[in-house]
């Protein structure tokens, strides 16, 4: 189980994801806040949402498990997120960790490395 920006939970969890503006309340400078994440943390699952390239590349410096990649589509359940579509395939392909792509994910999507991991949520449902 891996909880969302609840560092409260990690007793009870494998691990953390933590999404771009809640790791910068640790510190503007990533490493840093990577740095205390996993002094709290430990050896459990870390991952990070990213949006983008630029994202991705920051994230490649950083001792992260895997990174979050989205939105590809649009959900009903989260209105104000960026639709990356097929764009986001592209830029996977620059991270160093495995990939696990993330809004409006459906079981029968197929992606090809470095996407290992497909997150579905209320695509569940449907």
């Amino acid at each position: 189980m891996i909880v969302n920006d609840c560092i409260e939970l990690i007793t009870y969890a494998d691990g953390l994801h933590i999404g771009q503006e809640d790791i910068r309340e640790y510190s503007d400078d990533l490493l840093e806040s990577v740095r205390l994440l996993r002094q709290k943390i430990g050896h459990k699952i870390l991952g990070l949402s990213t949006h983008n390239k630029e994202e991705i590349l920051e994230a490649n410096d950083l001792a992260l498990d895997y990174i979050g990649l989205g939105a590809y589509r649009a959900t009903n359940t989260k209105s104000e997120a960026n639709i990356g579509g097929v764009a986001l395939l592209e830029a996977a392909s620059h991270s160093k960790h495995p990939v696990g792509m993330i809004g409006g994910v459906r079981l029968d999507d197929e992606f090809e490395a470095p996407v290992v991991y497909k997150v579905i949520g209320s695509g569940l449902y449907t």
